[in-house]
């Protein structure tokens, strides 16, 4: 069944990566696959070969236990999810851990005799310098070895290309990790499946993975371009809720969502819970929030642990000899819990007293940071004050930071000035000796610097496009070197009521045309920006160029 199941989804796979290498009709994938020899995990090469398939329904279930009811024939169902890791692989101050988080996956598998569904959702691959070097393969590899049994794709997980995100997802899948997709399309079709049965002792629980609409103008478009994430997203997802519903005995949305609007209908996971009927348990993602208790739409709880692994969340769910859910109870397991679970009654009661890791995962994350380190520990320059990326501040307003980088672009390609996204930033730069690590870790997005035209017209409209949210923090948010004159309380559409040259010359709203810097996810209309005109020449990196700067502007 898993052989057959697994050629089953590497053929699904290959539908993404034919739009990125349509000349091909079959190609081979490298996967890294992860084992264990000695306590010591391995990567290992596999060769699959990818070709076209279709996506069968209803998709294979996956038996999970056996043999592992209580005397009385009732048994405990554990199911532990993340959200919004964003490459967050290393035990940290705020941050558990993968070592911390594969350990708890082990103890409570041991305890419950397999009875654990493991879970993402989503924006898992990208973020930091251990995942965005390895183009998302380091996460995938870990996600493999922790035994995730699903996972959805967030909009972050398209950040690394059609082509490396097929090799991505074929890691998963050798190690029966399986993504899910209810609304990824191409020309119509999925191209993933939409949901997986489990069967837990004879209690059948289906996850119907669902993707952010949002994905198309926050990833990187020129990726996603061919791809369709919000066809009758609603119809569509009740479709499948209802053919789940007739193997399924409970019923799980993994959605990379969020509780913020993602498209112009106003969809969230809460107006999905309460317009899609038949969802037992709403797991979501992409909005980064923090919930202590389930957030509830009706009787259907939505759970969301907030960001960069701070968090896990397990429901535990008391299944009787009936089917039924006899309890159902959310726990929020933070990182001071697992530093001090004799403080925490949930790890308590299972048993755990101290601090808990797998030395395997530690070690695998140690060999990776090891390659890292001749890189990212280079000095390249010495700044006297920090720049801060805190989001309240570059999705909020014009800063430090926004205009560093800002000016570096200017300078890399002899542009009239720059525009780019405040979602950029992602880390602090400075005070002290800054390295290659520092300013990868600041602009972790592998996105290229573009010269492009753009009328005064254009200028205007884009930097009404970028305060149009506002005060939301928003990704889009403009950061430039442009001297702007902005009224904050007019309409949207109306707020910009003045625009300056960096040397302080006028720019009228009219057809004149400039050169501006900016990167690609912006030209390719990415965060709304539709204003830029034609593309003059690509440049490097953000990070590369921003580098080059700051050796030359700020020398050790």
């Amino acid at each position: 069944m898993k052989k057959i199941i697994k050629s089953v989804l590497i053929s699904l796979a290959a539908s993404l990566l034919i739009i990125s290498c349509s000349s091909e009709n079959s190609v081979g994938s490298v996967v890294n696959n992860l084992r264990v020899v000695n306590n010591t995990i391995q990567d290992t090469g596999i060769i699959y070969g990818v070709t076209e398939g279709t996506n069968p329904l209803p998709y294979a279930e996956k038996v999970k236990t056996k043999d592992a009811v209580l005397p009385d024939g009732s048994f405990d169902l554990y199911i532990v999810h993340t959200n919004d890791v964003h490459g967050r692989l290393e035990k940290e101050d705020k941050v558990i851990g993968y070592s911390t988080l594969s350990a708890f996956l082990n103890l409570l598998r041991n305890k419950s005799n397999g009875n654990v569904l493991a879970l993402e959702a989503g924006d898992f691959s990208h973020g930091t310098n251990i995942a965005n070097f390895f183009k998302g393969e380091t996460v995938y590899n870990l996600l493999g070895y922790m035994g995730y049994d699903a996972f959805t794709l967030g909009n972050h997980e398209f950040n690394y290309g059609l082509k490396q995100l097929n090799t991505n997802l074929l890691i998963g899948i050798a190690r029966d990790t399986v993504p899910l997709s209810n609304n990824i399309k191409i020309g119509g079709k999925r191209v993933l499946p939409p949901y997986r049965i489990f069967n837990f002792n004879g209690y059948k629980v289906g996850v119907i993975g669902i993707t952010t609409p949002s994905t198309k103008n926050q990833a990187n478009p020129l990726y996603v371009e061919n791809i369709d994430f919000e066809t009758n997203l609603l119809s569509d997802l009740q479709l499948t809720v209802d053919e789940v519903k007739k193997e399924a005995d409970f019923v799980i949305v993994l959605g990379h969502i969020g509780l913020e609007a993602v498209d112009e209908n106003g969809t969230t996971s809460a107006t999905i819970v309460r317009d899609v009927k038949g969802i037992d348990l709403f797991i979501d993602g992409h909005s980064h929030t923090r919930l202590i208790d389930p957030l509830y739409e009706g009787t259907t709880p939505i759970v969301q642990t907030g960001e960069y692994l701070g968090n896990i969340g397990v429901e535990v769910m008391h299944i009787t000899p009936d089917k039924k859910v006899a309890t159902f109870d959310y726990y929020l397991v933070s990182k001071a819990d697992f530093d001090n679970p004799m403080d925490s009654s949930f790890l308590s009661s299972l048993g755990i007293s101290s601090p808990i890791e797998d030395q395997a995962v530690t070690d695998y994350i140690a060999q990776k940071k090891a390659a890292l380190d001749e890189i990212y520990t280079q000095e390249v320059a010495r700044l006297e004050e920090k720049y801060d990326s805190a989001r309240a501040i570059v999705r909020a307003e014009q800063c430090p930071l926004g205009k560093l980088v800002a000016d570096a672009l200017t300078d890399s390609v002899g542009a009239d000035f720059a525009i780019l996204n405040g979602g950029s930033f992602r880390a602090d730069l400075g005070p002290g000796v800054v390295t290659i690590g520092n300013v990868n870790a600041t602009l972790p997005f592998t996105n290229l610097v573009v010269l492009s035209e753009i009328s005064g017209e254009g200028i205007y409209k884009a930097l009404e496009n970028g305060y149009s949210k506002y005060p939301e923090l928003a990704g889009g948010f403009p950061q430039t070197n442009l001297l702007l004159d902005v009224d904050t309380g007019a309409n949207p559409g109306e707020r910009i009521k003045g625009v300056k040259l960096p040397s302080g010359e006028e720019i009228n709203r009219d057809g004149t045309m400039y050169k501006v810097a900016t990167n690609d996810f912006l030209v390719a209309g990415g965060d709304g920006y539709t204003q830029f005109g034609k593309v003059l020449r690509y440049a490097g990196q953000l990070n590369e160029v921003l580098i080059s700067y700051l050796s030359a502007k700020y020398p050790l």
